[in-house]
């Protein structure tokens, strides 16, 4: 069977398709892996979502996580 120039003409654009598809899937999954790292600090109680103060509080050093500045035994910021 010989190939004709119209047959190997859309050989090359269905690869190129194929090509383009890729690379595209390749960068997707890049961007979306890009989101996943870690930010400059790291609280625990970030992914506690029973934690309502996770987001807001003083840092406590005793625990690693955020809290609202209470613990007596707590080593805060203004303990340093």
């Amino acid at each position: 069977m010989k190939l004709t120039p119209p047959l190997i003409a859309f050989g090359k654009l269905l690869w190129a398709l194929v090509c383009a598809v890729g690379v595209l899937a390749r960068e997707l999954v890049d961007l979306l892996a890009s989101g996943c790292g870690e930010s400059g600090y790291y609280v625990d109680s970030y992914r506690d979502p029973k934690n309502k103060s996770a987001m807001m509080g003083e840092y406590n050093f005793r625990t690693n996580k955020l809290d609202d500045g209470l613990d007596p035994y707590g080593w805060y910021e203004e303990d340093m």
